[in-house]
C-alpha cells in the first residue's frame, strides 16, 4: 500500500481485544534499535587488544583475521560493519493480561527487540510445544465485534494472574465457619 492510500484506510475490525488467547503463546517481531557502523568490540564483544606494553594502533581492533594455509580472509569471519536495524523475532511469549479499554497487551518473556514506543507484530506462536491445543483452539478466522451479544470486560487476565480488582487475602470467623 502505498503512503497517499494511507489516508482512506480504515480500520474494519479492531483485532486486540479479543483476537487474542490468554493461554496462547505468541511471536512478536520488531525492528531493532539501529546503531550504525560499529566495530567488533561493540558489535561481536570482542575483548580488544593491549593497552600498554608495545601496542600501537591496534586497542580495538579484531586481531588475526586470516590464516597461514588459505589466503584471504574466511567466510563467516567477524568484522566490523553495520549494527541494528533488521528486523528480530522473539518468540513464546505469553499474554498475561488484555485491556481492552486501552488496547494494551501486557506480555512476559525474556526480551522485546526494539526501542520504546516502536510499532512491533504479533503471531500466533509456531514452536511445537506451544501450539494450541485440542482444549484451546485458536480464534478463528478472526474477531468480529458484530457476533458478539455482551460488551468485553475492561480486564482479562490470565488464570494464573492475580486480578488486582479482587481481594488477595480472605479471613473467615472460626464461629461462623463452624455453625
Amino acid at each position: 500500500m502505498k503512503w497517499k492510500d494511507w489516508k482512506s484506510f480504515q480500520l474494519k475490525y479492531q483485532l486486540i481485544k479479543n483476537r487474542f488467547v490468554k493461554k496462547i503463546n505468541k511471536l512478536l517481531k520488531m525492528n531493532k534499535k539501529y546503531h550504525g557502523f560499529q566495530g567488533v568490540v561493540k558489535r561481536y564483544g570482542f575483548k580488544g587488544g593491549r593497552a600498554t606494553h608495545g601496542t600501537t594502533k591496534n586497542h580495538r581492533r579484531p586481531g588475526c583475521i586470516g590464516s597461514g594455509r588459505k589466503r584471504g580472509v574466511w567466510k563467516g569471519k567477524k568484522m566490523p560493519g553495520l549494527m541494528g536495524g533488521r528486523y528480530r523475532l522473539a518468540r513464546g511469549l505469553k499474554i498475561w493480561r488484555i485491556n481492552t479499554k486501552y488496547n494494551v497487551l501486557y506480555i512476559h518473556g525474556p526480551a522485546v527487540p526494539g526501542i520504546n514506543g516502536n510499532y512491533c507484530t504479533i503471531y500466533d506462536c509456531y514452536i511445537p510445544k506451544k501450539n494450541h491445543k485440542e482444549d484451546n483452539p485458536p480464534p478463528f478466522p478472526t474477531f468480529c465485534p458484530e457476533d458478539v451479544e455482551e460488551p468485553l470486560p475492561e480486564n482479562i487476565f490470565d488464570k494464573d494472574l492475580h486480578n488486582f480488582s479482587e481481594p488477595s487475602i480472605t479471613i473467615e470467623d472460626e464461629a461462623e465457619s463452624k455453625g
